[in-house]
């Protein structure tokens, strides 16, 4: 060969550069034509690649050469619509190039029908190839699919020949210009049929097609992953993601042939083909089934009721359920989105409508892809929804996903520095407890929480939401740390969106002014189950897993009894004046380490590996952790404790000129109500108070301050004359010391270390009771005179 004739063969090999083990050549030599007019060759099938000998001996005329797309390794780069159609009108021909609107070179066949090549910059799966080549088929004229006339459109490489084994070798086309004879050649463009070549010589042809026609191969792959497959001929079908082995796995596959409506003989066909191919299934690298027990499984297969095969292929099926789902819960069907941030189910019209642009055609007309989703029988479903390992592979619809990131050994003194240096002011008893908390979630995240939650106080950029926002949002994702700002959204009827939320991040203090959400609340921490509901949608009782963190910049956190054991209060404080620039810049300083830590790709992973690690005993999560911002929110949450505590730290009680330690009823009620309680009866009052104090006695000694009488005397000096009734009903609070224990054991202040000394003279028998400041000043006389009059 000459330089201009190597030139041509090695244009032809680059542009169809195809299988390497095997071609086919033709003879046309008193080849006959059908009633169609088909040209119909003999043909011999010759093992090895086409060699540029071959090539050229192909181009010359000196025989017909013909080559499979599909290379040994299940790839090609270039592919071929067979257009059928004998003498096919050029009018017919250029409606085609308009049609599909891709770069394509379109010729002439041995019938005058036409073979329309697809070429791709680089080697793509076959699967690929004959799925875009699908997807151009749709685009074609119905002209090209008329069966009265015997016309119909061929795809190569074909559906079953898109991975290449021993057994199964991929079928090969006949090439144009054999022997330089075409008749008409077109480059096809986007604006359809735009450069005629039959005056341009073959190199040139070759070269234009090679410099101009090629397409990109990751536009190809995408369009034929995001096409709907409509091809009657290729119905698909499911591949079990565990098999228990090489006979599951072709029974379970047949029984998905089987649902889906394959003919027979193709179901038969395909069963055979991937039994053995390692290439599909690593199982099959023992080697393949014997014949008998395929043929054992086909039967048992072909028991079941057979399908109707629907116009979705399977892999557009399994596409659509990969984000959608119908999910049947409590006998009420509805449609659920697995990418949402949150557990979000539509009705089934929500479900079009936010599908609407996804349709296909069917004959004539556009369907919703949702509805033909809808009847066919591998559209996935749930039966109820649970929060389980992931590992769970039961009917229901799991909603925990995983963690946002991987676990991952490191330092994680930043994040052990923020706990306790930060939230818990160096407090490592607190900061323990804290740890073991989100250690729990970490480890049980799908597992009934602990009867216990934490609030946090203080002022703004202290670091109370960096809890929530910078550690346990990137470890869990948006999904399971979910933010509320009213309470109606834990307990209201719009709840279910909250399901298998691993934390519940409600912000600015929406727990401290009332007692029923405080109420509501003890079930909400400490409930293993929670009711769920939205509105027009099913109710779903399951167990409860969330984990509370309330954060409030108010001198309250939560509202909470007297003898709590869920919640953990914690004060976090503000070392930085916020006001000043100063502080600023100050504060930037400090939480800089913090923050770089946990925006660094690792800090996530290192602080999810140092929790998952973390030893937790549960027992010590089952009552939250005593801290003085507990007692003042305490004494801050209810009258009855305030008023004890106001008693308890000044030494005195009120109406008490005695000094008895004795409290009437009206007195304490009159307090109660001054400080917030109003809506306690008397009643109310002196229960609690009983249950404050324990050791508290009733008594008849008690007086009450009616009214105070102001007289004025001749000189106009005024004097204040407290008008008393006695012998009222009250309590005996016992000694001031074991009131005040009574009191602090609730409050956890230390009662009297300021009281006042008494001096070294003193003469307890010019002791005067009132002066002297009442029950505080009498039990110090007491400790001066054991033998004196009694305390009260």
């Amino acid at each position: 060969m000459d330089n201009n004739q190597k030139e041509i063969v090695a244009a032809l090999l680059r542009l169809w550069d195809g299988y390497e083990k095997r071609h086919i050549e033709l003879n046309l030599t008193g080849a006959e034509k059908d009633e169609n007019g088909k040209v119909k060759p003999k043909v011999m099938t010759v093992g090895g690649p086409l060699t540029p000998e071959l090539a050229w001996e192909h181009v010359s005329g000196k025989r017909s050469i013909g080559v499979a797309p599909v290379k040994a390794d299940s790839t090609c780069s270039w592919g071929v619509l067979d257009i059928d159609w004998p003498d096919m009108p050029e009018d017919d021909v250029m409606l085609v190039g308009e049609r599909i609107k891709t770069r394509a070179a379109a010729f002439r066949s041995k019938s005058r029908g036409l073979h329309v090549y697809i070429f791709v910059d680089e080697p793509i799966p076959a699967r690929q190839m004959h799925d875009y080549l699908v997807t151009l088929r749709k685009r074609l004229p119905k002209a090209c699919f008329d069966k009265k006339a015997l016309r119909e459109v061929e795809v190569f490489p074909k559906a079953t020949q898109t991975v290449v084994t021993p057994d199964n070798e991929p079928t090969a086309v006949n090439l144009p210009v054999c022997g330089q004879r075409r008749e008409l050649a077109w480059v096809i463009g986007s604006e359809g049929m735009r450069t005629a070549l039959d005056d341009v010589d073959v190199l040139g042809m070759f070269n234009h097609l090679d410099q101009h026609c090629r397409l990109n191969a990751s536009m190809v792959g995408q369009i034929a992953e995001q096409q709907p497959v409509l091809d009657a001929s290729e119905i698909g079908y499911k591949v079990p993601d565990n098999p228990a082995g090489r006979n599951d796995l072709l029974m379970r596959i047949a029984m998905s042939m089987q649902a889906r409506g394959w003919p027979d003989t193709e179901m038969d066909a395909e069963i055979r083909k991937l039994n053995g191919d390692a290439t599909f299934h690593h199982l099959f690298a023992d080697g393949p089934l014997p014949e008998s027990e395929v043929a054992n499984l086909l039967k048992s297969a072909k028991r079941k009721e057979k399908g109707t095969p629907t116009p979705l292929h399977y892999r557009q099926v399994e596409k659509f359920n990969r984000r959608w789902s119908k999910i049947t819960i409590n006998g009420t069907v509805e449609y659920i989105d697995k990418e949402a941030a949150e557990f979000t189910t539509f009705a089934k019209q929500m479900l079009f409508d936010e599908t609407s642009d996804q349709v296909v055609r069917v004959g004539k007309s556009l369907m919703p892809l949702a509805q033909l989703w809808l009847r066919d029988p591998d559209h996935a479903r749930f039966k109820g929804v649970v929060c389980e390992p992931v590992d769970y592979d039961g009917p229901a619809y799991n909603v925990w996903r995983g963690f946002a990131v991987v676990p991952k050994e490191g330092d994680a003194s930043v994040f052990k520095s923020y706990i306790r240096d930060v939230l818990c002011s160096g407090d490592t008893g607190l900061a323990q407890w804290v740890m073991m908390w989100l250690a729990d979630a970490v480890q049980r995240p799908t597992e009934p929480s602990p009867p216990s939650a934490i609030a946090l106080r203080g002022r703004q950029g202290g670091g109370k939401s960096f809890l929530q926002e910078r550690v346990l949002t990137p470890i869990f994702g948006e999904r399971y740390v979910q933010k509320v700002q009213e309470s109606e959204r834990l307990f209201s009827r719009f709840n279910r969106s909250i399901f298998g939320a691993t934390f519940i991040a409600a912000e600015e203090s929406i727990f401290h002014g009332s007692a029923a959400t405080a109420a509501k609340l003890k079930s909400f921490i400490s409930s293993p189950s929670w009711t769920y509901e939205e509105k027009f949608k099913a109710t779903v009782q399951a167990k409860n897993v969330h984990r509370l963190i309330a954060t409030t910049n108010e001198t309250q956190a939560v509202h909470i009894d007297f003898d709590d054991r869920r919640w953990t209060v914690i004060e976090v404080g503000q070392p930085f004046d916020m006001t000043t620039m100063d502080g600023q810049e100050a504060a930037y300083a400090f939480w800089e380490p913090y923050h770089a830590f946990m925006r660094s790709d690792d800090g996530p992973s290192i602080v999810l590996h140092y929790l998952l690690d973390y030893p937790v005993d549960r027992q010590a999560l089952t009552f939250g952790y005593g801290t003085e911002a507990k007692a003042r929110d305490k004494v801050a949450s209810d009258p009855v404790m305030a008023v004890l505590h106001e008693i308890a730290e000044r030494g005195v009680c009120p109406h008490d000129p005695k000094a008895s330690g004795i409290i009437s009823n009206k007195t304490l009620a009159d307090f109660v109500h001054k400080a917030g309680g109003r809506k306690l009866s008397p009643e109310e009052i002196a229960n609690k108070l009983l249950d404050l104090v324990p050791h508290a006695e009733k008594s008849r000694k008690a007086m009450f301050c009616e009214r105070v009488h102001t007289s004025t005397d001749m000189y106009g000096d005024a004097t204040a004359t407290p008008m008393m009734e006695t012998r009222q009903r009250g309590y005996y609070l016992g000694t001031l010391d074991e009131f005040r224990a009574a009191v602090s054991r609730i409050t956890l202040r230390a009662y009297g270390e300021d009281d006042e000394r008494l001096p070294d003279d003193f003469d307890p028998a010019e002791f005067d009771m009132a002066q002297a400041g009442g029950w505080r000043a009498w039990e110090a006389a007491q400790k001066e005179d054991p033998n004196g009059d009694p305390p009260f």
